[in-house]
Order: structure tokens, then C-alpha cells, then sequence
């Protein structure tokens, strides 16, 4: 059996090589073109069986082999501090790759000779394999015991469980109309609320607009006299950036308003559609008429409606269009 010290330098060796990745191994940036990839796939196999030894015990290798690896291992150190040192400034540096290669090459299958020996040997002695091989056998045995017995079962209830997901379904298709019934309830309410306010603002602007329009008008007196055109000037500038601050405050408090009180009446809307929708698809069992009168609720809900507080061309699109197509098309492939 190897030493200690034998299993200490072997694993020190393993961990110094593979945690220099191969490939700042075997080309550097001042080569140019010239590396040594040609043993890249070795060198590749090398590291893997170099992780995979170092999880095992190397104590079970002989201790004359372990020598022998020992030696291996010293002359590719050896070998690759020449690889990591060469430079093709140096004389004759082509020969000097092609005596690095075949060095190089020599030693590498020579390690990798002597893992591929002793690997599975190590393996067997760590996890007692044939032990572990019976215990699997008998598991996979009662696994397919188990999924024959689940199969036997499956196929009994088979109609139940169809029956199941059929109900399943329905039950979470009608929760989820109601689900967006109240979503949309909610939110007009809320639009309510918001239209109400942006409502008094306008009135409040408009207010303050026509108070201001007349205190302009009749209260001169109490403005500086005008006594050239340039007080003129700077009094008529004056009273018109004011107004028009507040004549476009009041448009635009206006235009909010309609514009909040336009989605209120969409999702309320929605929220009736789908409503509707609920109670027919409640009170027939009939395909067919659930399908239409889901076209018609999807395109109650999708398709742009004229509520009035918004001009006719400013509401229009083909998203909805798009979205009734799409749900026409689902419904047809459904029937076939």
C-alpha cells in the first residue's frame, strides 16, 4: 500500500495542475499563432481522471506504482514549467515546440495509462460496489412492482379522475369570470371616484378663470395708471398669460375628467358582460351556446366602444378585431 507521503505529493501534484486551466496551458497571446493544442484532448482526459482519483482512496495503490506515477508526474511538472517558459524568441524555437510535444505526449499517456488501471479499483474499494449493486438491483425491482401496481390503479380510475378534471375545470373557469367581474367593479368605482374629483377641479378652475376674467375688467382702478404704451403693453401681456394659465388649467382638468370617466364606463361595462356571461354559461350545459356566447362577451369586452366622453376616431383600433379572431379561431379547432 502507498505512503502517506506517497498520497500527500500525489494529491499535492493533482491539485497544482488542474487548477491551471488548459487552455492558459497550452497557448499564450505572445505565440501569436503558434500553441500546443495538438495535446489538448490528453491533456483534457488527464484532468478529468486527476478529479475523479483525488476523491478516491489512493492509499490502495502499491507502492511501486505509486513510484512510478510519482516519477510521471515529477518529469510533466517538469516538462510543462518548459511549455510555460517557452518563448518563440528563443533559437530555434520550432524545434524546441516539437521536443516539448513529444515529451509532453509521452508522459501524459503514461499517466493516464496508470488511472485508467487503478480508477475503477479505487472505486470498488470506496463504495463496496457489489454490495451497492445488489441493493439497486433490489430497489429497482420493488420500483417497478410500484409502477406497475400505479399503472393498475391509474387505469381503474381513469373515468373518475376525467370526471374530476372536467368539474375542476368549470369550477375554475366560472371563479375566474368572476375574478375579472370584480376586478373590472372595482376599478370603475374607483374611475368614479377620480372623475368626481378631476369634475370639481374643472368647475373650481373655471370659477376661478371667470372671477379673474372680471376682476380684470372691472377693476382697473385699482391697477397703476397707464401712462405710455409700453405700461400698456406690459399690463395687457400680463392679465393674458394669467388668463390663459388658467383657461388651459381648466381644459385640460376638463379633458382628464372625460377621459376618467370614459374607462369608468368601459369597465363597467366589461363587468356586465362578463357578468351575463357567467349566468349563461351557468344555466346551459350546451357547447355550442357556451361558445357564442363567449364570442359575444369577448367582443362586448375587447372592442372599442363609443361611450361619448371621447371623440368616435379617438377610441378606434383593431386590437379588439385582432383578439375576436384569435378566440374565433381557438373555438373552431376546439369543435373539430
Amino acid at each position: 500500500m502507498a505512503t502517506v507521503d506517497q498520497v500527500g505529493n500525489l494529491k499535492k501534484f493533482i491539485k497544482g495542475n488542474v487548477a491551471l486551466p488548459v487552455s492558459d496551458l497550452l497557448s499564450k497571446p505572445d505565440w501569436g499563432s503558434l500553441n500546443f493544442r495538438e495535446i489538448q484532448p490528453d491533456i483534457e482526459k488527464l484532468y478529468t481522471n486527476m478529479n475523479i482519483a483525488i476523491e478516491l482512496p489512493l492509499d490502495a495503490i502499491p507502492v511501486v506504482e505509486m513510484t512510478s506515477i510519482l516519477e510521471f508526474a515529477g518529469a510533466y511538472n517538469r516538462v510543462t514549467q518548459e511549455l510555460l517558459d517557452y518563448t518563440i524568441s528563443q533559437p530555434n524555437h520550432l524545434g524546441i515546440k516539437d521536443n516539448i510535444l513529444r515529451q509532453l505526449s509521452s508522459i501524459v499517456d503514461n499517466l493516464n495509462t496508470y488511472f485508467v488501471k487503478w480508477l475503477p479499483y479505487l472505486a470498488v474499494v470506496k463504495s463496496d460496489f457489489q454490495l451497492k449493486f445488489a441493493t439497486m438491483e433490489t430497489n429497482l425491482k420493488q420500483s417497478i412492482q410500484l409502477l406497475d401496481a400505479a399503472k393498475q390503479d391509474i387505469s381503474t380510475k381513469s373515468g373518475e379522475i376525467n370526471e374530476l378534471i372536467n368539474d375542476a375545470r368549470t369550477k375554475v373557469a366560472n371563479a375566474g369570470v368572476e375574478v375579472f367581474a370584480n376586478d373590472f367593479s372595482h376599478e370603475a368605482t374607483f374611475l368614479h371616484e377620480r372623475a368626481s374629483r378631476w369634475l370639481t377641479a374643472t368647475i373650481i378652475l373655471a370659477l376661478v378663470t371667470i372671477i379673474a376674467a372680471f376682476g380684470f375688467l372691472w377693476g382697473r382702478d385699482y391697477f397703476p395708471r397707464i401712462e405710455n404704451s409700453f405700461d400698456l403693453i406690459q399690463f395687457t401681456t400680463s392679465k393674458l398669460i394669467v388668463l390663459g394659465l388658467l383657461f388651459t388649467a381648466t381644459i385640460w382638468c376638463s379633458k382628464i375628467y372625460k377621459a376618467t370617466k370614459h374607462q369608468e364606463a368601459i369597465n363597467k361595462h366589461r363587468a356586465n358582460a362578463l357578468k351575463t356571461f357567467e349566468q349563461f354559461a351557468k344555466g346551459t350545459s350546451d357547447e355550442t351556446t357556451k361558445n357564442a356566447v363567449l364570442l359575444e362577451t369577448t367582443k362586448s369586452i375587447f372592442t372599442h366602444t363609443n361611450t361619448g366622453y371621447i371623440d368616435g376616431d379617438q377610441s378606434q383600433g383593431d386590437g379588439g378585431i385582432r383578439i375576436l379572431e384569435m378566440i374565433k379561431n381557438v373555438t373552431t379547432s376546439e369543435k373539430n
